[in-house]
């Protein structure tokens, strides 16, 4: 069957009238949503994984200074401790560590 393109704007508003058209707009809608849900997921986890990588070589750091100096890491009832004070230090300078 050949269409000769007299009739295809008729054809066309009558199928985006239809219920298989509706569907298929709804599926189509759900899908795109879901895929921008994940993506979402997918960029927060990463920004999550940057921060955790931040977090924890601060960390390393501030122990092998302490290691290296001969410093204790922790502290007592009056003070909190070299590494804990060592890291609010840093966090002063870096913001990425202060969180």
């Amino acid at each position: 069957m050949k269409s000769d393109g007299k009739h295809s704007a008729g054809s066309f508003q009558k199928h985006e009238r239809s219920k298989a058209h509706a569907k298929a707009l709804v599926a189509f809608t759900t899908s795109q949503q879901r895929n921008d849900t994940a993506s979402l997921l997918s960029e927060a986890f990463k920004a999550s994984k940057i921060k955790g990588r931040v977090a924890m070589t601060a960390i390393f750091k501030c122990s092998r200074f302490l290691t290296r100096q001969g410093l204790p890491f922790r502290g007592h009832l009056q003070n909190t401790g070299n590494a804990t004070e060592l890291l609010k230090l840093c966090g002063r300078f870096d913001p990425s560590i202060a969180e």
